[in-house]
Protein backbone atom coordinates (compact mmCIF):
# COMPACT_ATOMS: atom_id res chain seq x y z
CA UNK A 1 0.00 0.00 0.00
CA UNK A 2 2.87 2.41 0.79
CA UNK A 3 4.38 1.83 -2.67
CA UNK A 4 1.09 2.71 -4.38
CA UNK A 5 0.78 5.87 -2.28
CA UNK A 6 4.27 6.92 -3.36
CA UNK A 7 3.40 6.39 -7.04
CA UNK A 8 0.32 8.60 -6.66
CA UNK A 9 2.35 11.35 -4.97
CA UNK A 10 5.15 11.27 -7.57
CA UNK A 11 2.70 11.38 -10.48
CA UNK A 12 0.82 14.28 -8.97
CA UNK A 13 4.07 16.18 -8.33
CA UNK A 14 5.10 15.82 -11.96
CA UNK A 15 1.82 17.37 -13.08
CA UNK A 16 2.64 20.55 -11.17
CA UNK A 17 0.31 23.40 -10.44
CA UNK A 18 -1.43 23.14 -13.80
CA UNK A 19 -3.32 20.03 -12.82
CA UNK A 20 -6.82 20.08 -14.24
CA UNK A 21 -9.90 19.46 -12.17
CA UNK A 22 -10.44 16.13 -13.90
CA UNK A 23 -6.97 14.90 -13.05
CA UNK A 24 -7.32 16.22 -9.51
CA UNK A 25 -10.53 14.22 -9.18
CA UNK A 26 -8.74 11.09 -10.40
CA UNK A 27 -5.99 11.70 -7.87
CA UNK A 28 -8.59 12.04 -5.12
CA UNK A 29 -10.27 8.84 -6.30
CA UNK A 30 -7.01 6.92 -6.12
CA UNK A 31 -6.34 8.27 -2.65
CA UNK A 32 -9.87 7.35 -1.55
CA UNK A 33 -9.38 3.82 -2.84
CA UNK A 34 -6.20 3.50 -0.83
CA UNK A 35 -8.06 4.67 2.26
CA UNK A 36 -10.82 2.14 1.59
CA UNK A 37 -8.30 -0.69 1.39
CA UNK A 38 -6.52 0.48 4.53
CA UNK A 39 -9.73 0.88 6.50
CA UNK A 40 -10.64 -2.76 5.82
CA UNK A 41 -8.13 -3.85 8.48
CA UNK A 42 -9.93 -5.16 11.55
CA UNK A 43 -9.10 -5.48 15.21
CA UNK A 44 -8.47 -8.94 16.70
CA UNK A 45 -11.61 -10.91 17.56
CA UNK A 46 -11.62 -13.48 20.36
CA UNK A 47 -14.24 -16.21 20.52
CA UNK A 48 -14.75 -17.38 24.12
CA UNK A 49 -16.03 -20.94 24.39
CA UNK A 50 -17.44 -20.91 27.90
CA UNK A 51 -20.90 -19.63 27.00
CA UNK A 52 -23.86 -21.34 25.41
CA UNK A 53 -23.54 -21.46 21.61
CA UNK A 54 -26.11 -21.59 18.85
CA UNK A 55 -26.53 -25.36 18.49
CA UNK A 56 -27.49 -27.20 15.32
CA UNK A 57 -28.37 -30.87 15.68
CA UNK A 58 -27.68 -33.11 18.62
CA UNK A 59 -25.42 -36.05 19.26
CA UNK A 60 -22.82 -37.04 16.71
CA UNK A 61 -22.58 -34.61 13.80
CA UNK A 62 -23.86 -31.59 15.72
CA UNK A 63 -22.35 -28.10 15.40
CA UNK A 64 -21.85 -25.04 17.59
CA UNK A 65 -21.81 -21.46 16.29
CA UNK A 66 -20.42 -18.34 17.97
CA UNK A 67 -20.52 -14.75 16.70
CA UNK A 68 -18.19 -11.96 17.76
CA UNK A 69 -16.86 -8.79 16.16
CA UNK A 70 -18.83 -9.32 12.96
CA UNK A 71 -17.42 -12.83 12.44
CA UNK A 72 -19.09 -16.20 12.95
CA UNK A 73 -17.28 -19.45 13.66
CA UNK A 74 -18.99 -22.82 13.26
CA UNK A 75 -17.43 -25.72 15.16
CA UNK A 76 -17.79 -29.45 14.46
CA UNK A 77 -16.04 -32.46 16.00
CA UNK A 78 -14.30 -35.40 14.31
CA UNK A 79 -12.87 -38.69 15.58
CA UNK A 80 -11.03 -41.60 13.95
CA UNK A 81 -12.74 -44.99 13.73
CA UNK A 82 -9.61 -46.91 12.82
CA UNK A 83 -9.99 -46.33 9.10
CA UNK A 84 -11.34 -42.84 8.45
CA UNK A 85 -12.67 -39.82 10.28
CA UNK A 86 -16.34 -39.81 11.24
CA UNK A 87 -18.64 -37.22 12.85
CA UNK A 88 -18.27 -36.91 16.61
CA UNK A 89 -20.08 -34.63 19.05
CA UNK A 90 -18.72 -31.20 19.93
CA UNK A 91 -19.47 -30.53 23.60
CA UNK A 92 -19.22 -27.62 26.00
CA UNK A 93 -17.58 -28.39 29.32
CA UNK A 94 -19.95 -28.78 32.28
CA UNK A 95 -20.46 -26.01 34.82
CA UNK A 96 -17.33 -25.17 36.76
CA UNK A 97 -15.10 -26.14 33.82
CA UNK A 98 -14.46 -24.45 30.50
CA UNK A 99 -13.85 -25.02 26.82
CA UNK A 100 -14.92 -27.19 23.90
CA UNK A 101 -14.21 -30.88 23.61
CA UNK A 102 -15.10 -33.99 21.64
CA UNK A 103 -17.26 -37.03 22.42
CA UNK A 104 -16.44 -39.93 20.12
CA UNK A 105 -18.53 -43.00 19.38
CA UNK A 106 -16.74 -45.02 22.08
CA UNK A 107 -17.25 -42.39 24.78
CA UNK A 108 -20.88 -41.92 23.78
CA UNK A 109 -23.16 -38.91 23.40
CA UNK A 110 -22.92 -36.18 26.06
CA UNK A 111 -19.76 -37.66 27.55
CA UNK A 112 -18.80 -34.14 28.64
CA UNK A 113 -21.33 -34.41 31.46
CA UNK A 114 -19.15 -37.12 32.98
CA UNK A 115 -16.06 -34.91 32.92
CA UNK A 116 -14.53 -36.44 29.80
CA UNK A 117 -15.23 -35.12 26.32
CA UNK A 118 -11.81 -33.59 25.70
CA UNK A 119 -9.75 -33.24 22.54
CA UNK A 120 -7.33 -36.13 22.86
CA UNK A 121 -5.31 -38.88 21.21
CA UNK A 122 -5.37 -41.24 24.17
CA UNK A 123 -7.48 -44.16 22.97
CA UNK A 124 -7.48 -43.72 19.18
CA UNK A 125 -4.86 -44.48 16.56
CA UNK A 126 -5.29 -40.91 15.26
CA UNK A 127 -6.17 -37.72 17.15
CA UNK A 128 -9.57 -36.12 17.63
CA UNK A 129 -10.10 -32.75 15.96
CA UNK A 130 -12.30 -29.70 16.22
CA UNK A 131 -13.02 -28.01 12.87
CA UNK A 132 -13.47 -24.23 13.09
CA UNK A 133 -15.01 -22.71 9.95
CA UNK A 134 -15.01 -18.91 9.75
CA UNK A 135 -17.45 -16.68 7.88
CA UNK A 136 -14.60 -14.67 6.32
CA UNK A 137 -10.89 -14.88 5.56
CA UNK A 138 -8.89 -14.42 8.78
CA UNK A 139 -5.42 -14.76 10.18
CA UNK A 140 -5.19 -17.12 13.15
CA UNK A 141 -3.37 -15.60 16.12
CA UNK A 142 -3.77 -17.70 19.25
CA UNK A 143 -5.86 -20.10 21.27
CA UNK A 144 -6.12 -20.80 24.98
CA UNK A 145 -6.23 -24.51 25.75
CA UNK A 146 -7.14 -26.09 29.09
CA UNK A 147 -5.16 -29.32 29.71
CA UNK A 148 -6.92 -32.28 31.27
CA UNK A 149 -4.99 -34.32 33.80
CA UNK A 150 -4.15 -37.81 32.55
CA UNK A 151 -2.06 -39.97 34.84
CA UNK A 152 -0.87 -36.99 36.87
CA UNK A 153 1.06 -35.41 33.99
CA UNK A 154 -1.24 -33.38 31.76
CA UNK A 155 0.20 -33.02 28.26
CA UNK A 156 -1.12 -30.56 25.69
CA UNK A 157 0.71 -30.98 22.40
CA UNK A 158 -1.24 -29.75 19.38
CA UNK A 159 -1.49 -30.49 15.66
CA UNK A 160 -3.38 -28.16 13.34
CA UNK A 161 -4.17 -27.45 9.71
CA UNK A 162 -5.06 -23.96 8.39
CA UNK A 163 -6.41 -23.16 4.95
CA UNK A 164 -9.43 -22.33 2.87
CA UNK A 165 -10.58 -25.82 1.90
CA UNK A 166 -13.72 -26.62 -0.03
CA UNK A 167 -15.10 -28.74 2.81
CA UNK A 168 -17.60 -31.28 1.43
CA UNK A 169 -21.22 -31.18 2.52
CA UNK A 170 -20.62 -34.10 4.87
CA UNK A 171 -17.59 -32.40 6.40
CA UNK A 172 -14.58 -34.62 7.02
CA UNK A 173 -16.60 -37.83 6.97
CA UNK A 174 -14.56 -40.57 5.28
CA UNK A 175 -11.34 -38.55 5.23
CA UNK A 176 -7.92 -39.75 6.40
CA UNK A 177 -4.99 -37.69 7.67
CA UNK A 178 -3.47 -37.88 4.19
CA UNK A 179 -6.61 -36.68 2.42
CA UNK A 180 -7.12 -33.94 5.04
CA UNK A 181 -3.62 -32.67 4.26
CA UNK A 182 -4.58 -32.56 0.58
CA UNK A 183 -7.83 -30.78 1.41
CA UNK A 184 -5.99 -28.08 3.38
CA UNK A 185 -3.14 -27.82 0.90
CA UNK A 186 -0.36 -28.92 3.22
CA UNK A 187 0.74 -31.08 6.11
CA UNK A 188 -0.23 -30.40 9.70
CA UNK A 189 1.85 -28.22 11.99
CA UNK A 190 2.63 -29.97 15.28
CA UNK A 191 3.76 -28.06 18.36
CA UNK A 192 5.10 -29.79 21.47
CA UNK A 193 3.93 -27.66 24.38
CA UNK A 194 5.35 -28.08 27.88
CA UNK A 195 3.36 -30.25 30.26
CA UNK A 196 1.40 -28.50 32.99
CA UNK A 197 -2.03 -28.15 34.49
CA UNK A 198 -2.44 -24.42 33.89
CA UNK A 199 -4.21 -22.96 30.89
CA UNK A 200 -1.84 -22.38 28.00
CA UNK A 201 -1.97 -19.60 25.41
CA UNK A 202 -1.02 -21.36 22.21
CA UNK A 203 0.32 -19.22 19.33
CA UNK A 204 -0.19 -20.18 15.69
CA UNK A 205 3.15 -20.02 13.90
CA UNK A 206 3.33 -17.09 11.49
CA UNK A 207 -0.33 -16.11 11.92
CA UNK A 208 -1.50 -18.28 8.99
CA UNK A 209 -4.52 -17.15 6.97
CA UNK A 210 -7.56 -19.10 5.85
CA UNK A 211 -11.24 -19.68 6.42
CA UNK A 212 -10.82 -22.89 8.40
CA UNK A 213 -8.76 -24.31 11.25
CA UNK A 214 -8.61 -28.02 12.08
CA UNK A 215 -7.11 -28.30 15.56
CA UNK A 216 -6.52 -31.43 17.59
CA UNK A 217 -4.24 -33.42 19.81
CA UNK A 218 -0.78 -34.11 18.43
CA UNK A 219 -0.53 -36.49 15.49
CA UNK A 220 1.62 -39.55 16.23
CA UNK A 221 1.39 -39.19 20.01
CA UNK A 222 -0.91 -40.74 22.60
CA UNK A 223 -0.99 -38.72 25.82
CA UNK A 224 -2.42 -35.30 24.92
CA UNK A 225 -5.72 -34.20 26.40
CA UNK A 226 -7.24 -30.73 26.51
CA UNK A 227 -10.21 -28.47 25.79
CA UNK A 228 -10.20 -25.36 23.63
CA UNK A 229 -11.19 -22.29 25.64
CA UNK A 230 -10.70 -19.43 23.19
CA UNK A 231 -9.73 -18.67 19.60
CA UNK A 232 -8.35 -15.28 18.53
CA UNK A 233 -8.38 -14.29 14.87
CA UNK A 234 -8.13 -11.12 12.80
CA UNK A 235 -10.11 -10.44 9.64
CA UNK A 236 -7.91 -10.10 6.56
CA UNK A 237 -8.50 -6.99 4.45
CA UNK A 238 -9.66 -7.93 0.96
CA UNK A 239 -10.14 -5.08 -1.49
CA UNK A 240 -13.59 -5.11 -3.11
CA UNK A 241 -13.72 -5.05 -6.94
CA UNK A 242 -15.08 -1.49 -6.97
CA UNK A 243 -12.23 -0.31 -4.76
CA UNK A 244 -9.66 -1.85 -7.10
CA UNK A 245 -11.42 -0.32 -10.11
CA UNK A 246 -11.38 3.16 -8.57
CA UNK A 247 -7.70 2.81 -7.67
CA UNK A 248 -6.82 1.57 -11.15
CA UNK A 249 -8.74 4.36 -12.87
CA UNK A 250 -7.05 6.97 -10.71
CA UNK A 251 -3.56 5.67 -11.40
CA UNK A 252 -4.20 5.35 -15.15
CA UNK A 253 -5.59 8.87 -15.25
CA UNK A 254 -2.56 10.24 -13.47
CA UNK A 255 -0.22 8.37 -15.80
CA UNK A 256 -2.02 9.68 -18.89
CA UNK A 257 -2.00 13.24 -17.65
CA UNK A 258 1.72 12.98 -16.92
CA UNK A 259 2.42 11.83 -20.48
CA UNK A 260 0.33 14.68 -21.95
CA UNK A 261 2.13 17.25 -19.82
CA UNK A 262 5.51 15.91 -20.94
CA UNK A 263 4.49 16.24 -24.59
CA UNK A 264 3.39 19.84 -24.04
CA UNK A 265 6.68 20.68 -22.33
CA UNK A 266 8.64 19.03 -25.17
CA UNK A 267 6.92 21.30 -27.69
Amino acid sequence: MANISAIVRRAAARLGTGTSRAVAALQAGAAAALMMIGSADAAPVTFVFNVAPTVTGSGFGNSYAYTSGGLTVTVTAWSFNGTTYVPAQVVLAPAGQQGLGVCNTVEGVNCGDAGTGNVDNVSESAPEFLLFQLSALVSFSSSVIDPFNVGGSPDRDVSYFVGSPAVPGDGLNGETLASIATLFGGAATTVDNPTGSDNLTFLFSGNPTGTALLMGAAIGQSNDNFRVDTLTVEAVAVAEPMTVAVLGAGLLGLAGATRRRRRLIAR
